[in-house]
This record gives structure tokens, sequence and C-alpha cells, in this order.
């Protein structure tokens, strides 16, 4: 595996639009890349941290994501937090500081995927008990 190479968090959904509304518009994360060749390849990139959210457009009807979490570290927490708040979307957590050292909140994207959000409190350092 490269270490520097690149990471992707891909998602099929049937709901295009308003995914692509909810990281875009409501979330502000970065466009870096995307494609409409038609009704059945179509897709957004968003930079997330280090990472991509790939959100690709699928006219069948996918079951919902279970399980699944993106964690994306930002510098303005508590900015994104009031954003999320004036613009009304739903919080899964609400803000908060953890026990391993990370201020963070949650919502959930329009698919059932949560999104959380945080900031280190302190020293940054990587521990085998963080979640």
């Amino acid at each position: 595996m490269r270490a520097n190479g690149e990471f992707r968090f891909v998602c099929h959904v049937a709901n295009f639009e308003t995914t692509v509304s909810f990281y875009r518009d409501a979330l502000s994360l970065e466009v870096v890349g995307g494609w409409d060749r038609g009704p059945d390849d179509c897709g957004m990139l968003f930079r997330a941290a280090s990472g991509i959210i790939e959100i690709l457009r699928t006219h069948d009807r996918e079951p919902p994501p279970t399980g699944a979490w993106l964690l994306i570290e930002i510098s303005d927490i508590t900015g994104l937090y009031q954003r999320v708040r004036n613009l009304g979307l739903t919080l899964r957590e609400e803000l908060c500081d953890t026990p391993w050292g990370h201020r963070r909140f949650v919502v959930t994207d329009p698919n059932g995927v949560n999104v959380a959000f945080f900031s280190y409190i302190g020293e940054r350092e990587l521990r085998d008990d963080q979640s």
C-alpha cells in the first residue's frame, strides 16, 4: 500500500441531487471533480480532509448502508456545527468532547451514512482506543 496514496469512500445513490446538495451546500465540502455523461454515468467528488467522497448515481434502488461512518477532521468544528444547526439539519450527536480527545458532532446524510466531524482537543496523537 502507498502511504501517500488516495483514499476514497464511494457511495451509490438513487437520490443523487439531494446527496450532492447535502455534501456541497449544507456541509460545504469542496467539489474536486465530477462528470455527467448521461443518466447511467454521473458522479461527484468531494474533498474530505485527506480523502475523497465519491457519490455515484444509480437508478437501482440501493439498500441503505448499514454501519457506515465517515470521520472527517476539520479546523473549525464550532463554525461548521453552528452552520449545521442554522440550516436545521438533524444531528445524530450534538457537539461534545470525547474521552479520547476529540471535539465532534455527527449528522446523517440522505442515504443513512453517519458523518462525524471532529477537531483534536489538545495534543494530536493516535491511540488504539480511539473510536
